[in-house]
């Protein structure tokens, strides 16, 4: 079934009195799901001891309501008798704060932030818990999954903004040995990070920016401790509840700024499970942008690589966002527009965030589809509306995103960079949003690419053109991947001072780095910081003239090493500033500057036309005669070789779209939403009328 549902329960809400009523009522709705916390600390509250007595209740009525189960087991938040008894496992800041537990946002009944599990005692613990937790629902006919960590992060991050976490001596034992496995010896050490020791007891974490090396392999090692304590939770679900499938959600994508902050990394973090999924709070958090809701859907299904991945919190009310102080309200439009961003995007499960609003905590009178009372109101509506029409499209279940030609690069290696000289992810996440955001509003699908899955990609040749953003740190593994795709015949876009720096965050002494110069058939003379600027194009690109693009950040002159370079782009003084190199079957195309973050920042119509100048390399496709800024589609397959195209109408009136259709043959066209054929203009154009903000699904046959 594809899950439609809302979280419901965390405890101490909403109140018992109200469960049987609010359950038959979601029912009533539509929906098919609910979720409930398991949460640690409520009810493990003395040693050995555990009550179960409202998740018992609450199985129970879903059972005879019909209504599908995830039990959302968490274990950031510890009993207090657990911090009693190890207070030396709370989490420690690197300037020496030891953090107290207590109720917070996400844990309104207390016990937040936990203990940090990386103490052997706590983590027994923890271990015992969630083995109770699985016994005693894995036979419960009501449920349907279990969610085994509510948005992965280093927890007290969110709430100490100027600190990095932990430093508590569990960490620091532990990210030692890891150093040991990685670099075998104290000398290979020393070599990577510049330093001289005498002991392994020497060797700490860093406590303050300053060094490359130190800081990237603090990061990495808590990007992977975070991965490997997700699939200890897997492995304890699939020993004691093996027919159940499990899941966790991260709360966004983490290249938009938090990856290596609080530690999470979509494309390490789907590996474990068996579904994955993300929160997205698009009124709140992303300002309203339907871009920036989109770009987190894509990564998240791009980063489950196959696998189902979930809506698994969407924005159901106005959100508390400090204090009294509120977000507006959604608009019933708000509601449908975010619904038809996550099925165009290929999700197989929406859930809410949530039912109705906390009682108690930070959230109270917030994020419900009802009101205060439990009453719903027309957003509760239209979202029932959606999960009845969600229903009746059983092709949603396994239709498949086409996936785009037109590659972006993702690089873990560039935001650790980014993080360890700037303190944050910024440069970086404007490059991807900005990129993004060119083919998102000219209408053009995307696949992102991670370095993680760069070398399945150049075998498989399922990409055509590669837009790498913000190119500064390149393993020598991932440059000669790069080679190997462009020798292929792809087509690489890379932006300025590619391989700048290693993995490790070694400063190269031939810009481009790690061999790419030869690539390029460029090394670079010189660059220097700039405002944003000019660049007057001389040649076309891929047969597309483009007059001026605009530079930002950097703007780096290059000198040609390779006699088949052509010069795209001078600047005023002669420097070339874009050049083209044609490497064995493919081509190499080198800007000297950002112009994603030029675009992310000041929307030049130029710098979108010049990024998405390859689009012609996608053979499937679906254009259409109006704006794309305001006309949105994505192309679906179904296992019967049929399609399902979505039409999404961002305008605030009705548009008639005339759908051109490259790629596919068909016989037939159906609207599904208004359950009606359309008449074919020719072998591949239809007329479709779609109401202001909202969309329809076309079937074609």
């Amino acid at each position: 079934m594809f899950v439609y549902g809302t979280q419901y329960y965390r405890p101490p809400n909403p109140p018992m009195s109200d469960w049987e009523r609010d359950l038959k009522l979601i029912k009533e709705f539509g929906f098919n799901t609910v979720k409930f916390f398991a949460v640690w600390g409520w009810i493990n509250k003395c040693h050995q001891e555990y009550d179960f007595k409202d998740l018992d209740i609450l199985m129970d009525l879903c059972e005879d309501v019909g209504l599908k189960v995830v039990i959302n087991i968490n274990i950031e938040n510890a009993p207090y008798w657990l911090e009693e008894a190890y207070p030396e496992a709370r989490y420690v800041s690197n300037d020496g704060l030891k953090v107290k537990t207590q109720a917070s946002p996400g844990i309104p009944s207390g016990g937040s932030p936990g203990l940090c599990l990386d103490h052997p005692k706590v983590r027994l613990e923890a271990e015992k818990f969630f083995k109770e937790v699985l016994l005693r629902y894995k036979d419960h006919p009501a449920l349907f999954l279990f969610d085994l960590w509510n948005e992965p992060h280093i927890e007290p991050t969110w709430y100490y903004k100027d600190k990095l976490f932990c430093y508590c001596e569990s960490s620091r034992k532990k990210f030692q040995e890891w150093l040991k496995n990685k670099y075998k010896t104290l000398r290979n050490l020393e070599l990577c990070w510049g330093r001289h020791y005498s002991s392994w007891t020497q060797v700490r974490p860093p406590e303050r920016f300053g060094s490359y090396p130190d800081m990237i392999d603090w990061r990495k090692f808590w990007l992977e401790n975070l991965r490997d304590n997700l699939s200890w939770r897997v492995k304890l679900a699939r020993e004691v509840a093996p027919k159940h499938p499990v899941m966790t959600h991260v709360a966004s994508s983490a290249y938009l700024g938090a990856m290596a902050y609080s530690s999470w990394d979509e494309w390490m973090l789907s590996l474990p499970c068996d579904k994955f999924g993300s929160s997205s709070f698009p009124g709140w958090l992303m300002k309203g942008d339907l871009s920036v809701h989109m770009f987190h859907l894509e990564m998240i299904r791009d980063a489950s690589r196959g696998k189902p991945f979930w809506q698994s919190e969407l924005q159901a009310g106005y959100h508390n966002i400090g204090g009294l102080n509120r977000t507006g309200t959604p608009f019933i439009s708000d509601i449908k527009m975010w619904n038809w961003n996550v099925l165009s995007a290929g999700a197989k499960g929406l859930m809410y965030w949530q039912w109705r609003p906390d009682l108690l905590g930070f959230e109270s009178s917030a994020c419900g589809l009802c009101d205060v009372s439990g009453k719903p109101t027309d957003r509760a509506k239209i979202a029932g509306k959606m999960a009845k029409f969600v229903a009746k499209v059983k092709e949603l279940e396994s239709s498949k995103p086409v996936a785009s030609e037109i590659g972006v690069i993702v690089s873990r290696n560039v935001a650790l960079l980014n993080f360890a000289a700037e303190r944050d992810q910024r440069l970086y996440a404007k490059a991807l949003m900005g990129i993004y955001r060119a083919f998102y509003d000219n209408n053009i699908p995307i696949s992102f690419i991670h370095t993680d899955i760069l070398e399945e990609t150049v075998k498989k040749g399922t990409v055509r053109f590669l837009y790498f953003p913000f190119p500064l740190a390149i393993s020598s593994f991932e440059a000669q991947l790069l080679k190997k795709f462009v020798g292929n015949g792809g087509v690489l876009m890379a932006e300025a001072c590619p391989a700048h720096f290693d993995e490790h965050g070694h400063c190269s002494s031939t810009i481009p780095g790690q061999g790419l110069d030869e690539l390029f058939g460029v090394r670079e003379v010189k660059s220097e910081r700039t405002k944003r600027f000019e660049i007057d194009l001389i040649e076309k690109i891929n047969g597309v003239k483009i007059k001026r693009i605009f530079g930002y950040f950097y703007r780096e002159h290059l000198t040609k090493i390779s006699p088949k370079v052509v010069t795209l782009a001078r600047d005023e003084e002669g420097h070339n500033l874009i050049t083209l190199n044609q490497f064995g079957k493919g081509k190499a195309i080198l800007v000297g500057s950002y112009p994603s973050i030029a675009y992310e920042i000041y929307r030049d119509a130029e710098n979108a036309q010049f990024i998405t100048a390859f689009e012609n390399l996608i053979k499937v496709k679906a254009k259409t005669n109006l704006d794309s800024h305001y006309i949105k589609t994505r192309i679906h397959q179904l296992k019967d070789g049929c399609y399902l195209i979505f039409i999404l109408n961002l305008y605030n009136l009705p548009q008639i779209v005339q759908l051109n259709l490259e790629g596919i043959s068909f016989d037939l066209a159906i609207d599904l939403l208004h359950q009606k054929k359309l008449n074919k203009e020719n072998n591949r154009t239809i007329l479709v009328k779609i109401e202001p903000q909202d969309g329809t699904i076309i079937k074609l046959k």
